[in-house]
């Protein structure tokens, strides 16, 4: 029997999915107040450069780079 938690339009899901924005919203947030896409522009850099340019940890920008992208 399948949990009656997870059933589609149950408030559980509308709450997890209302997490999941937030989480979207932040990253996208967070790079445009570290100005990632003007420093980024056309250019094609390494996660390790773009953290050079942008004054950042370099794992944590790669990190946000992959979140990012998916």
């Amino acid at each position: 029997m399948r949990n009656p938690m997870w059933q589609e339009n149950s408030n559980f899901n509308q709450i997890i999915d209302y997490a999941f924005c937030f989480q979207k919203s932040k990253v996208l947030f967070t790079a445009i107040e570290l100005n990632l896409f003007n420093t980024l522009g056309n250019t094609c850099l390494q996660s390790q450069e773009l953290a050079e340019l942008l004054k950042t940890d370099p794992s944590s920008t790669d990190r946000l780079l992959n979140t990012l992208c998916s």
